[in-house]
C-alpha cells in the first residue's frame, strides 16, 4: 500500500492491516525506509473523527 502512497492508520484498518505500528516497524527492522509524515485529525468509514492519526510515507526499499 505505501508504494502507491502516503497511508494513514485508518487506511490500513480499511485494508484489514490491524496494529498498523507494529506493522511499521517490522517493515523498517527489514530495512524499509518509511517515514511518519503527519499526525492527521480523519474521520473512519462510520463518520467517527480520530485525532492524531499517524501517516506513513514509504522512502525507499529494502537496504
Amino acid at each position: 500500500m505505501l508504494r502507491e502512497g502516503p497511508r494513514s492508520t485508518l487506511d490500513f484498518r480499511a485494508a484489514g492491516i490491524m496494529q498498523s505500528a507494529t506493522r511499521i516497524f517490522e517493515l523498517r527492522a527489514r530495512g524499509y525506509d518509511i517515514a511518519t509524515v503527519a499526525r492527521a485529525a480523519l474521520a473512519d468509514g462510520h463518520g467517527f473523527r480520530h485525532v492524531g492519526v499517524a501517516v506513513y510515507a514509504l522512502l525507499g526499499e529494502r537496504r
